[in-house]
């Protein structure tokens, strides 16, 4: 994973995004007041949900009284 600013991000767009689309490469993109999002190439997002929902599946059946989701 690799890391760049908004600006960084604005400046280098299409070079980032072959990046993503190219190389699989994950960014993190830091912006203003502590936040960020993530950039990750298409294929790897339907993993990382596949994941994520048996995560939230796995939570609800584990302890459904403190299910937050």
């Amino acid at each position: 994973m690799k890391t760049v600013t908004y600006k960084e991000l604005a400046d280098r767009f299409d070079e980032i995004l072959d990046d993503v689309a190219d190389n699989h490469t994950h960014y993190k993109v830091v912006l203003e007041e502590a936040k960020a999002v993530m950039l990750v190439p298409y294929q790897e997002y339907n993993v990382l949900m596949d994941t994520y929902n048996h995560w939230i599946e796995q939570k609800e059946e584990i302890l459904p009284e403190d299910n937050l989701f």
